[in-house]
């Protein structure tokens, strides 16, 4: 959407303001579901806006948006109570992985872009 606003010197700026749709929350636990320690937090999503993931374990965990979150190279590592992504990293489009300590705990929250004809 194109806004008109006055910037503080009285020019006239066009901006573009994206549109955000209501957070989805993919929180949960490491396995056991699958029976293993690496698992996709959220699926591949081509209207991501953005992302936020948080380690709540007592453990180090791994997130990747590139593949296989337990890889040697490649996945972020987020110890107890920090975060991911960092700032000014670019939103992923594929899918979020993590792996960790079995039965520990993760916050994940992302936001997607709505359809043009919506409004905010």
């Amino acid at each position: 959407m194109l806004l008109i606003v006055v910037d503080a010197n009285g020019n006239q700026q066009t901006i573009v303001a994206q549109n955000q749709g209501a957070a989805q929350d993919y929180s949960g636990t490491i396995g056991p579901a699958s029976g293993d320690d690496d698992q996709v937090v959220a699926p591949a999503n081509a209207n991501r806006a953005g992302c936020y993931f948080q380690n709540h374990g007592a453990h180090n965990m791994t997130v990747s948006e590139l593949g296989d979150a337990s890889a040697a190279l490649g996945p972020f590592l987020v110890p107890p109570g920090q975060a991911w992504p960092p700032a000014g990293y670019p939103v992923p489009a594929s899918a979020v992985r993590v792996a960790g300590t079995l039965g520990e705990v993760f916050l994940y929250r992302e936001w997607s872009t709505l359809p043009p004809d919506d409004t905010v």
